[in-house]
């Protein structure tokens, strides 16, 4: 009923708009596009194209649409929403919040929260709900002009100083004073007793975390006036912060926003003085939280070490800056705080399964930490971690929730209560209670709230992806889901949940649907990568109404907050990083934010050079990490090619730091006939690999090698070990040293296996054509006939330009053209009736013949204006990036 609805609404709005969705008549159709630019009808199906959309209509209404269909600049669109169905939205009244972007939510939250700290330490008191009123315009360059409104007409203006991080805590200080001016603070006798918080927290779990916090909160009830407390207050919401790793869930500007205005707070209670230690290493917090790694390390520089625990901070916010671990110190002797920052760099570059025996090395104690499991679910983890995080990481979740929960109010979690207690949203640190009375809660249960729902939305998103992709048991990866959704399908996030797990149309449309509504009630609440998946199509089901990513670019114009790095990575595929005219000038400012960060270097020199910057200029924009990253070394080496020493010295460079690059050091040997050093290279990355799969999909040119080179028990042993991983390249590599012994019917029978467990005929087919020319047998031929015809549509049948004559009976249509098809000399309407010698009888039979080959030029006879001709076309990788129609004749 929903969907019904949900469609009227649309197909007015569309006929409005000029937007096309299914359902539409075909008269509306070509009202709302026009002429087409070519047409083509099949009985009673007729396919449309106007540039890049593609529109198939089916007696009579438009059945699928493939192709953007934007709205105009600035002119607003049709965007899908749960419930209340279609809505248009238009200018700056996008979202159903008081914000409208990003930084807008981030100037008017932080100033809100200061000043509500400022009227609390003056009064005793904040205003009620919806009488204080925070409002903040963007000047640009100019910066933000807030106005705060509470009370009896009173006001408080003020510029925020432009450049520098949105987040700054001295950015803030202008309303600060201006709030101040009609809300004196009594000025109290210093900062009362003191807390060793900066060492305790280095171990920062539950307990400790909410124990500071209770700790905190009761210090600021007595004495809300004293600067260190704030500060303090800063530092363990960085050590709350520190530890979110939700991955496609990650969302900390609520804690962002309260530690500035904390630190804002010290600083006008100061009025110039020095901040405690503890400040100085808070401020450096939020700033490596934003990825500003150049103003945290300057930050850190200046913090002397006089306190305990100031050297852990700077260790572990120097990991987390930088992505350097080297250093003089033993692994074993770190706080549970540098060795979480540690492992998440030497995990991530590394090998993810070695970090299973890395966790059992830690102890009873340690190896028990959830943080643990959150770093590794975010890593491309092979099966045997993901077996292990299937058994520990969920059930870590549920036991921090409930230890939390318990630590934070003194109750339990029951099944029935767990969906609406972490719906909460954050409140500011002081914040009103039901009966209108100030409180006072540094954390309190309502940030935890949000920590722990964006964790398990993470690790349910994380289990199923490992069932139902990398394992491929997707009868086992629906029980998890159906389960999962029975429990916690109330949660908030839980839409991005279902749509990034989808495999089915109506479950993605759906998801898609309820995702957007969570967007336009809370884009504050929602993750750049989560949000981003709205925008990436899936095999199986075509975009319905493709949203815009004018949205992203509304919310989030300049990519991070401005003057930030923060939560990079997903934001550097939006338009703002990309294709808008500042892209280049935007990733350079990130770059000097955080010259340290790979991903923004790579991304700045893909602006500055395009696809291919020359190797110089990599090495000067790499120059503060190419000691001892090793992605960046072999960037460097891949720009370096042409120059075949400088190539092999940087790879191995990388190779050193990390040993998976010796793969890419042994094919590049290998292709320059320089075989005794590439099997060396293959060696060593072999031998220092944990990671079977990876081993099986890489060993078989050793393999053969082994076989050539007088070392057949080699040769059986390696084939072996690949085959065990079961991946389709380690079975494919057992088959053809098999096939090279001619043990034709073992050969065979792997294929067969490979056939059942992946369903991909390709191998198959072309192993029974080889077999069958090399030793032809009756069985082989019979076997390769009945395969044949199971998977492609008339079975492998001899075709060449000779064999036809008259108009086709069935073949494949040309119904879509980008670039490669007109590059490959194909029009719309064309139809493919061979292909490397095999007759295609349709678009399955296509796609079966084009995989047997691999990415060869296409060899095609095609049918056009009443006769055949010879085609050979060359995509890249032998696709044209389009699905092609089956044709069927009038």
């Amino acid at each position: 009923m929903r969907r019904t609805a949900l469609l009227v609404l649309l197909l007015a709005a569309a006929s409005l708009s000029g937007q096309v969705v299914t359902g539409m008549s075909e008269a509306d159709l070509l009202a709302a596009k026009g002429a087409p630019t070519s047409k083509i009808t099949l009985g009673t199906r007729t396919i449309y194209h106007w540039g890049e959309l593609k529109v198939t209509v089916n007696d009579g209404h438009v059945s699928a649409v493939s192709g953007a269909t934007p709205a105009g600049e600035g002119s607003g669109g049709v965007i899908q929403v749960s419930g209340a169905a279609a809505v248009t939205v238009r200018g700056s009244s996008r979202f159903r919040t008081p914000w409208q972007s990003e930084a807008q939510f981030i100037v008017e939250e932080t100033s809100a929260e200061l000043a509500e700290m400022i009227l609390y330490a003056s009064a005793g008191k904040i205003p009620g709900a919806g009488d204080l009123k925070v409002g903040a315009e963007d000047g640009g360059e100019k910066g933000f002009h807030v106005r705060i409104e509470w009370g009896a007409g009173l006001v408080a203006e003020a510029d925020l100083p432009p450049g520098g991080s949105i987040l700054a805590p001295e950015g803030f200080l202008p309303i600060g004073r201006a709030v101040m001016k009609s809300a004196p603070v009594p000025a109290i006798g210093g900062d009362g007793p003191a807390l060793d918080i900066l060492g305790s927290l280095t171990n920062p779990t539950v307990a400790v975390i909410a124990a500071a916090d209770k700790e905190l909160s009761a210090r600021l009830v007595h004495g809300f006036a004293s600067p260190r407390t704030h500060e303090q207050a800063a530092l363990l919401v960085a050590a709350f912060a520190l530890r979110e790793h939700s991955g496609k869930f990650y969302q900390v500007l609520p804690e962002l926003c309260g530690m500035s205005a904390h630190l804002a707070f010290a600083g006008l209670l100061r009025a110039g003085g020095p901040a405690s230690a503890e400040g100085a290493v808070a401020e450096a917090a939020l700033y490596s939280l934003t990825n500003n790694s150049s103003d945290s390390q300057r930050l850190l520089a200046a913090v002397a070490d006089t306190q305990p625990g100031v050297r852990p901070w700077r260790r572990a916010l120097t990991f987390r800056d930088t992505g350097d671990v080297r250093g003089d110190y033993n692994p074993g002797d770190l706080t549970l705080f540098e060795r979480v920052e540690r492992q998440r760099i030497v995990w991530s570059e590394g090998d993810s399964q070695a970090a299973i025996g890395d966790i059992a090395a830690m102890g009873p104690v340690l190896s028990r930490e959830v943080d643990w499991d959150r770093l590794l679910s975010q890593l491309p983890y092979g099966v045997p971690v993901g077996h292990a995080l299937l058994e520990t990481h969920l059930v870590g979740e549920l036991r921090e929730i409930q230890a939390a929960m318990k630590l934070e109010t003194g109750t339990a979690v029951m099944k029935e209560n767990l969906v609406p207690i972490l719906n909460q949203k954050p409140l500011h640190c002081v914040f009103l209670d039901g009966n209108g009375a100030a409180r006072v809660a540094v954390l309190g249960w309502s940030h935890w709230a949000g920590f722990l729902e964006r964790h398990l939305c993470s690790t349910i998103e994380s289990d199923y992806d490992f069932l139902e992709r990398k394992w491929a048991v997707p009868d086992d990866a629906k029980q998890y889901a159906a389960a999962m959704d029975a429990e916690f399908s109330g949660l908030d996030l839980y839409p991005f949940v279902r749509r990034l797990d989808a495999v089915e149309r109506i479950d993605y449309q759906n998801a898609e649907d309820d995702s957007m509504a969570v967007i336009l009630r809370e884009p504050q609440a929602v993750a750049a990568a989560a949000w981003n998946y709205l925008w990436s199509r899936v095999r199986f089901a075509p975009a319905q109404v493709r949203y815009e990513d004018t949205l992203v670019a509304d919310w989030r114009p300049e990519g991070p907050p401005r003057g930030t790095a923060y939560d990079v990575n997903p934001r550097l595929h939006e338009r703002s990083l990309t294709r808008d005219a500042g892209a280049k000038g935007r990733l350079e400012a990130l770059h000097r934010v955080s010259p340290w960060a790979y991903s923004v270097t790579k991304a700045m020199l893909k602006a500055q050079y395009g696809e291919k910057p020359p190797a110089q200029a990599m090495i000067g924009a790499y120059s503060a990490i190419a000691d001892y990253n090793a992605n960046a070394c072999a960037d460097i080496a891949v720009a370096s090619t042409a120059d075949p020493k400088a190539y092999v010295d940087w790879m191995t460079k990388a190779a050193v730091l990390n040993p998976t690059y010796y793969y890419n050091l042994a094919i590049f040997l290998e292709k320059a006939k320089r075989s005794p050093e590439a099997a060396a290279a293959y060696e060593m990355a072999i031998g220092a690999d944990r990671n079977e799969v990876r081993v099986s999909d890489t060993c078989r040119w050793l393999v053969m090698y082994y076989e050539d080179n007088g070392r057949p028990q080699d040769a059986t042993k390696l084939a072996d070990r690949a085959a065990e991983a079961y991946s389709a390249a380690g079975l494919l590599t057992k088959a053809a040293l098999l096939e090279k012994r001619r043990q034709l019917g073992d050969a065979l029978s792997i294929e067969d296996d490979l056939y059942d467990r992946y369903k991909e005929p390709r191998y198959l087919l072309l192993f029974i054509c080889r077999a069958q020319a090399a030793s032809p047998t009756p069985e082989l031929a019979l076997k390769l006939r009945q395969d044949a015809e199971r998977f492609v549509t008339g079975g492998l049948e001899p075709a060449h330009l000779e064999s036809f004559s008259g108009p086709p009976g069935d073949g494949m249509l040309i119904s879509s053209v980008n670039q490669r098809v007109i590059d490959g000399g194909l029009s719309f309407g064309d139809v493919v009736v061979a292909l490397h010698g095999y007759r295609v009888r349709n678009f399955r039979s296509y796609v079966t013949i084009r995989n047997m080959w691999g990415e060869v030029p296409l060899d095609m006879v095609v049918w056009r204006g009443g006769h055949y001709l010879d085609c050979a076309p060359n995509p890249a990788h032998g696709r044209f990036g389009v699905d092609f129609d089956d044709y069927l004749p009038k």
